[in-house]
């Protein structure tokens, strides 16, 4: 390994998640409605809570399945 590669992948892992408040949330409103809303339910229901979020660049679909992953234990 290249020891600029090393370098960058060790500063990657120190730098703080700046969307981990968003995620948490994500989370929460998908639990609390037991699994039955998806992105665009998600995103109209963080966006009345008045954070403005764009979905291509955080990945909201991405994060709805990482939910449905770690609640499934035959997945």
């Amino acid at each position: 390994m290249a020891r600029s590669s090393f370098y960058y992948h060790q500063k990657m892992l120190q730098k703080k998640d700046k969307y981990a408040e968003i995620k948490t949330l994500i989370k929460k409103i998908y639990h609390r409605h037991k699994g039955r809303f998806g992105y665009r339910r998600i995103t109209m229901a963080i966006r009345q809570n008045g954070i403005i979020i764009n979905q291509p660049e955080f990945g909201i679909r991405n994060e709805i399945k990482f939910a449905i992953k770690s609640n499934n234990s035959y997945i």
